[in-house]
């Protein structure tokens, strides 16, 4: 039955004061909660009959609007929500368990309007750009009686709304009373629809397609979904990216004048910080224009309760640089990072081909020499050329790098596929000669200390055949011994070992200051599938859902701390790749692994 005048006012004296006197942040966060798909609730259970039997509010449908940038819908919010609380682990629980006292809550609306949300129906929301790139967003949370919404939230005098009708869209507007609700977010009700917006002027712009429109599109195959038009890839997304680099670009610029002033003007000793600057300004200029030459794409979220999966899309016009860009990636599966031992929390698997490794090798040539500058001579030139050259010839089509850490014992592992045995070994062998060249040795001698490089070959139990040794010893500096105020600098000589050896094509190596354990373990898992990522039965399941990717990481935050074979595990799986011409960024984390994220965020840490 429709709540009387009375009652109404009692349930807007529920709002709590300092609900009343809510910042206006409170709609910033609801705002960025729903675009980030997390705006979905769990069945509401404190319904009342009479907005159990409301009766369904038929809104006919309006054009698509020219400056549509983006749309995002939650097909089914309760379950959603739900799975999102479980999947999040012990701080998500910290967060309402009902969708509607979820809304009530960022919006700041009465308590007693929890019960008027409904949890089943799809949630919408739209976003609109304008030719200079600003956005105006408006979400429609279906409500069980818009009516009675209303009634509850604008009649009686103590009532913290006052209802007023827009005749363009039909919109009743809910303007908050001074002292009595929030400011920050304007509000209105279409049909059984709440809306929700930054300002009433994106509420009426916005919201009528969000209302009247959306619901009657095919619900998404994925609980949570955001489609983004060309508008908004070209658009605010460029531009924002683009700002964000602009001032972080002009902060380090500002920070290399004052270090070059500082030092009498004279250029820094190793490498030249502008350059490394135009460097990446050149990387994010390239993602930029893969970006803007995109037709369109998509972002979908679905949480399984003991894993949260989110895939980015984005699909290439028939030309320009995202085309090519996702046409010259190499794909596959994550099958090389299963074979590495269990005790690597942290792996990088790259996939590549033999014209892309070339073009690498003539892209880090010309980094090097734009780095070191002058510094750097003709001679000492061309054997960077020629290592970079060498390595390229020598490697496969997949490589792997990982950090293995087990109770005490540490260091990094290298396991690749070969297309060239013998230049592969005479590139990772000049590799570490380069600590010889002048452009580099000088400020490595200065900064860390001195450094010496000795090459041998060894018989490691548990390793087949002969293993390659190339041992760098460093005699820490002075000046770094000086500089260190906590007294762990020594001035002894400190040993890095660094192992390498050929098995049926492929390359296993290891790093560290005592590189023979790493490299054992790494030998020895491949003989016992038991002692692998593979033998672990989340994390396996985690890399076979990894498809048609040129780039995967694994993470297991869990396990970063040593010991980890006592540690859960907690896979967090990060992966780039294409199907034919769409490119995806996938990122999928265990239950575990997000628990611990969200912990870390929560401490500051």
């Amino acid at each position: 039955m429709r709540t009387t005048a009375a009652a109404a006012a009692v349930a807007a004296t529920t709002t709590s004061r300092s609900e009343r006197r809510a910042p206006g942040r409170r709609a910033a966060l609801a705002i960025a909660l729903v675009l980030a798909g997390g705006f979905a609730a769990c069945t509401d259970k404190t319904q009342s009959s009479g907005d159990a039997a409301a009766a369904p509010v038929e809104l006919s449908p309006v054009p698509k609007p020219a400056e549509l940038a983006a749309t995002w819908i939650v097909s089914k919010p309760g379950d959603t929500w739900a799975k999102l609380r479980e999947t999040g682990g012990a701080p998500a629980r910290l967060l309402p368990q009902s969708f509607g006292l979820l809304v009530s809550t960022f919006l700041g609306l009465p308590a007693a309007a929890a019960d008027a949300i409904d949890p089943d129906v799809a949630m919408t929301g739209v976003a609109l750009s304008d030719d200079k790139g600003a956005l105006e967003v408006a979400v429609a949370i279906h409500v069980r009686s818009g009516r009675e919404l209303t009634a509850r939230l604008s009649a009686g005098g103590d009532a913290p709304y006052s209802a007023r009708e827009d005749a363009a869209t039909g919109i009743t507007l809910l303007e908050a009373k001074a002292g009595k609700a929030s400011t920050g977010v304007a509000l209105g009700v279409i049909g059984n629809y709440l809306l929700a917006a930054r300002k009433p002027t994106e509420l009426t712009r916005a919201g009528p397609y969000a209302a009247r429109t959306l619901p009657k599109e095919p619900p998404p195959k994925v609980p949570a979904s955001i489609t983004l038009e060309k508008r908004a890839l070209s658009g605010p997304v460029a531009a924002a990216i683009r700002e964000t680099w602009k001032g972080k670009q002009a902060e380090l610029a500002r920070l290399d004048d004052d270090n070059r002033q500082k030092h009498g003007g004279r250029a820094p000793d190793f490498g030249d910080p502008r350059a490394a600057l135009s460097a990446l300004s050149g990387a994010i200029d390239g993602s930029l224009k893969v970006l803007e030459s995109s037709a369109g794409g998509r972002v979908a979220i679905e949480p399984f309760g003991d894993r949260l999966e989110l895939t980015l899309e984005l699909d290439a016009e028939a030309q320009g640089a995202a085309a090519e860009t996702f046409a010259a990636l190499t794909v596959g599966d994550a099958e090389p990072i299963s074979a590495l031992p269990a005790l690597t929390p942290i792996v990088v698997l790259t996939r590549t081909t033999s014209a892309s490794r070339q073009a690498s090798a003539k892209s880090m040539d010309e980094g090097v020499a734009s780095l070191l500058g002058d510094r750097l001579t003709a001679p000492d030139r061309e054997k960077v050329k020629g290592v970079l050259d060498r390595l390229a010839q020598g490697r496969g089509d997949w490589e792997t790098y990982g950090v293995y850490l087990d109770a005490g014992k540490g260091g990094l592992v290298y396991r690749a596929a070969l297309s060239d045995q013998k230049a592969f070994d005479a590139g990772a062998r000049d590799l570490f000669k380069l600590l010889a060249v002048r452009a580099v040795a000088e400020p490595l001698r200065q900064f860390a200390g001195e450094s010496t490089v000795k090459q041998s070959t060894a018989q490691v139990p548990g390793v087949p055949g002969t293993t390659q040794r190339t041992l760098v010893q460093l005699k820490p500096s002075s000046m770094r011994a000086a500089n260190d105020k906590t007294g762990k600098v020594s001035t002894e000589l400190q040993n890095i070992e660094l192992l390498w050896a050929y098995k049926d094509g492929r390359v296993l190596g290891a790093g560290s200051f005592d590189a023979v354990p790493v490299l054992g373990a790494l030998v020895g898992a491949e003989a016992d599938a038991k002692q692998t990522h593979a033998g672990d039965a989340k994390v396996a399941a985690a890399l076979a859902r990894v498809k048609s990717a040129a780039f995967v990481v694994l993470l297991q935050p869990l396990r970063l701390g040593g010991g980890s074979a006592q540690m859960s595990p907690s896979p967090l799986v990060a992966s780039f790749g294409r199907r034919e011409r769409t490119g995806f960024v996938r990122v999928e984390a265990d239950q575990a692994a997000l628990e611990s994220v969200l912990k870390s965020v929560a401490l500051g840490r």
